[in-house]
């Protein structure tokens, strides 16, 4: 959360996914949903993360590179 809270949930995090879509949200990796709103950069190192307001290091799957990239607009 923006505020610095943790949520814990018992449900798996794909079943979250078409809920947030239109928020904004991003499925970036196997175990993350982005709001695209507080993303502040994709960096190439490592290979590939996403830097947030907060200054967390979210990475990027190989697999879900391209959705993320796209839906970011690059």
């Amino acid at each position: 959360m923006d505020n610095g809270e943790k949520l814990l949930v018992s449900k798996p995090i794909y079943e979250f996914e078409p809920l947030l879509k239109d928020y904004g949200f991003i499925r970036c990796h196997q175990s993350h949903l982005v709001n695209k709103q507080h993303i502040r950069s994709w960096v190439r190192e490592d290979g590939g993360y996403l830097l947030l307001d907060n200054g967390d290091a979210i990475p990027v799957s190989r697999g879900k590179k391209d959705a993320v990239l796209q839906a970011l607009g690059f």
